[in-house]
């Protein structure tokens, strides 16, 4: 394994968070700012979006855990038409207007604790009788889904 693999392995396994390059451009910020500000008009949606407009070439837009709104400069190059881009940005601010983000990690951390509280009953049933293999079994099965 040479040593760029080595570095590659570790960033994908160790980092929690990786940051693409924020594009800097004060006529695409305007131009971007302009549409959100056409979208929140259009629908009664005062909130302040805060956006970053990312360096990478396939057109896409999303919402992190953050409520922040990135954009990818592929976007503006390859989508065929302003209603396009005003499409993809009205869609992605639905998701922050309906809670999206926040519901999902919610319904996550749910499932979570009830995995939890699942692993607590196998291990409690193992000690009550007294079943090693089936701990092991059963908790294995329990992470696996």
């Amino acid at each position: 394994m040479n040593e760029e693999n080595i570095i590659n392995f570790i960033l994908f396994f160790f980092c929690t968070e990786i940051k693409a390059a924020n594009i800097l451009d004060y006529e695409t910020q305007l131009f971007t700012e302009s549409i959100i500000d056409i979208i929140c008009e259009a629908n009664d949606y005062d909130k302040k979006i805060n956006f970053s407009i990312v360096l990478d070439d396939n057109p896409n837009a999303y919402i992190d855990n953050n409520n922040k709104l990135f954009i990818s400069t592929g976007l503006f190059k390859y989508a065929p038409s302003y209603e396009a881009i005003v499409g993809v940005l009205a869609h992605e601010i639905g998701h922050l207007a309906n809670f999206h983000i926040s519901k999902r990690i919610k319904s996550l951390k749910n499932l979570q604790n009830l995995n939890q509280l699942a692993s607590l009953s196998i291990i409690a049933g193992s000690l009550i009788t007294n079943n090693n293999d089936y701990l092991i079994q059963s908790l294995v099965t329990n992470q696996m889904g």
